[in-house]
């Protein structure tokens, strides 16, 4: 009996296993989870919505760091070159004064911390007529300016001063003649430019620096000058 059930179960498990198989091939998965994706088609946009934002957002901070830290660099460089670079001016003393010319010394002084190299003044004096319309002194760089006193150097250190003197040239008796006319409204004007490189200037980092300066003064012996009247005409560089 037992044997018979054995023989019977077999065969009919041997010839249904196929069948199963083939329809489990066939039939689609019925449960729940089959049936739906694993994720819906509104948390998929919701995903990708949040990706590019927080993309856009990281792209923005990294150009702002970057911007930032360009930003650091350029004022650091700055204050670098501020802090190191050659800064000339001139100094002025009083004027002498007779009959036939007008004589006024100058210096220029150093002070930065680095040389000024390829020092160059270009200064003028003439008798000018005080604070009467609008003040229109010569270009002295320009090769067209007659009388110009120029001067070249090759450097000059922090610790150092170049004097110059600047005079009246012998041939301006009329301009010494209005200049101390009694109750004279003329005065003496002198002007230029002081035109260097400091140690970035030679490695072309920065341009050449121009130092313009402007004195007036009576055209009387000790005077020691003014700016008032030709302040267009200062300007530190």
């Amino acid at each position: 009996m037992i044997h018979w059930i054995q023989l019977v179960f077999g065969q009919t498990l041997r010839e249904a296993a196929p069948i199963l198989r083939r329809e489990a091939e066939i039939e689609p998965c019925k449960c729940k989870r089959c049936e739906q994706p694993y994720f819906s088609k509104k948390t998929k946009d919701f995903i990708s919505v949040f990706t590019l934002i927080a993309v856009s957002v990281y792209t923005g901070v990294s150009i702002l760091l970057w911007c930032n830290s360009n930003k650091q660099l350029t004022v650091s460089q700055d204050a670098e070159i501020h802090q190191l670079r050659a800064y000339l001016y001139v100094r002025r003393f009083p004027i002498t004064v007779s009959q036939t010319t007008a004589t006024a010394n100058v210096e220029i002084n150093h002070a930065g911390v680095t040389p000024a190299y390829n020092v160059r003044l270009d200064a003028n004096i003439e008798v000018i007529q005080y604070l009467v319309g609008k003040l229109n002194l010569d270009d002295v760089t320009s090769p067209n300016v007659s009388h110009i006193l120029k001067s070249q150097y090759s450097i000059l250190y922090s610790t150092e001063h170049i004097p110059e003197t600047i005079s009246m040239p012998p041939y301006a008796t009329e301009a010494m003649k209005l200049a101390l006319a009694p109750n004279s409204n003329y005065r003496f004007y002198i002007y230029g430019v002081v035109r260097y490189l400091d140690i970035f200037g030679l490695d072309k980092l920065q341009p050449e620096r121009r130092y313009e300066f402007c004195f007036i003064y009576k055209p009387q012996t000790g005077d020691i000058g003014t700016e008032r009247g030709c302040e267009d005409y200062n300007k530190p560089g």
